[in-house]
């Protein structure tokens, strides 16, 4: 294996999920000009947004199924080919909302199937201890995205612009669509696993339905009860965060948008900062901590609201509350750099992207259940109990950090973190951590 080559791996999953989730997360900018394009409701435009998210996370099972079969880089191409031709189709022709919708939803299908796909390779090419950093690196991708992404549509929109808003957007979506196409596509090409030769033969024998991974790890439980809360918790906390900047403490529309751009500042660069921090301690542990500080700063914005709403210092309730959410966001930054390697760590690499699989398809299925949840709520109250939530993610974080030293393994899965330190005669030989059954690297 050419050791220098999983930098050229890290960068080419850094950029799939640039131009997969950093888009998704930037389209909110569109939601206005397509609801005055199709003369529609808030509550209907809403669903360009949660279409294409709800079936992304549909594809992941079946993406995750496919790479047993097809080399990964097949499934990224033919996803990013699917889903742009579909996208360019939606706003290319002359549609009605529900067929656009519809469009849009399916390429989100596509879309979604890379995103899985392609991010768990760079796993197969690092140590355990690298691991946590690899994994930072190729997740602020999406932190990426969100900066650059919702100013080249407006941008891309204006300079198109001949008076007719609706050729505007539509343009900026071609635009971008295109470029997405040819991204994803460049770097497919780059992908290559570290055990091509075997890892498709190895596959299909392995077993890795969600019902097996409940019963051979009963770590992966605890961590989706804790993605569970954390669900919840983004609902509350990003789904609002703009309406409530603007209504709640009264900031212009542009102000409240910069808040989203100074959270993904702070993400991209406290995610490679907290991968190395953790690469050599327990990341349940690491996980508990981040969650708890992330419980008690959640409230600080419905507390901010208060104390200006009676006070004479308003002038300042911008760069504080700012503050707050520069904070959020680089708690954020370090805990979504640690999903894919707690996940490694709890299953092992070879039943990682399984795994992530089912874990997005539940987060997803969670997300619009909870955005309708926090939606009958008023603002104040989203902030409490999205507080409540991810504290019982950082309870069951530390579940997990107590049963680090239990290792389960069978003849499909041999955990890259417990043999490592092992001699290769040794784990081939035994199958197993070591005599007494307890990993030593954790």
């Amino acid at each position: 294996m050419d050791t220098n080559y999983k930098w050229v791996i890290t960068i080419a999953c850094c950029s799939i999920v640039m131009l997969t989730l950093g888009i998704s997360r930037s389209t909110t900018v569109l939601l206005s000009e397509v609801k005055a394009s199709f003369n529609i409701s808030e509550k209907a435009s809403a669903s360009y947004i949660a279409g294409p998210m709800i079936m992304g996370g549909l594809a992941a099972p079946l993406a995750a199924w496919l790479c047993t079969i097809y080399a990964v880089r097949k499934i990224c191409i033919f996803g990013a080919l699917s889903g742009f031709t579909l996208l360019f189709s939606s706003v290319y022709f002359d549609l009605s909302f529900l067929p656009f919708i519809l469009l849009t939803s399916v390429a989100g299908f596509f879309h979604g199937s890379v995103l899985v796909s392609a991010p768990v390779e760079v796993n197969k090419w690092f140590e355990p201890e690298q691991r946590p950093v690899a994994n930072a690196l190729v997740w602020t991708g999406s932190s990426l995205g969100a900066l650059w992404v919702g100013p080249a549509i407006t941008y891309v929109g204006y300079l198109s612009g001949s008076g007719n808003e609706q050729s505007n957007w539509k343009f900026a979506v071609m635009a971008l669509s295109t470029l997405q196409l040819i991204g994803i596509v460049l770097a497919s090409c780059f992908l290559k696993t570290a055990d091509d030769d075997s890892l498709l033969e190895k596959n299909k024998f392995q077993k890795s339905s969600l019902l097996y991974l409940l019963q051979r790890f009963p770590r992966y439980k605890l961590y989706l009860l804790s993605q569970f809360g954390y669900t919840f918790w983004r609902s509350a906390y990003y789904v609002y965060l703009v309406d409530f900047a603007m209504t709640s403490m009264k900031f212009s529309r542009q102000k409240a948008s910069l808040l989203l751009t100074i959270d993904a500042a702070c993400e991209i660069f406290f995610r490679p900062i907290a991968g190395k921090l953790a690469s050599r301690q327990s990341r349940y542990l690491c996980l508990f901590l981040i969650y708890t500080c992330q419980a008690v700063t959640s409230i600080l914005p419905a507390k901010l609201q208060e104390f200006y709403i009676s006070s004479e210092f308003t002038k300042f309730s911008y760069p504080v509350f700012a503050g707050v959410v520069a904070i959020i966001g680089a708690l954020q930054g370090a805990s979504g750099g640690l999903d894919m390697t707690t996940i490694v760590d709890t299953v092992g690499v070879d039943l990682a992207r399984s795994a992530y699989a089912k874990s997005t398809f539940m987060e997803v299925f969670l997300a619009g259940v909870a955005t309708q949840f926090f939606g009958h709520m008023n603002s104040k109250n989203r902030f409490y109990v999205g507080s409540i939530c991810i504290g019982f993610s950082a309870i069951m974080s530390l579940f997990g950090h107590k049963m680090r030293k239990t290792v389960y393994e069978d003849d499909h899965v041999i955990s890259k973190p417990c043999s490592m330190l092992l001699k290769d005669n040794d784990s081939v030989k035994t199958k197993s951590t070591n005599t007494s059954g307890q990993c030593p690297y954790k």
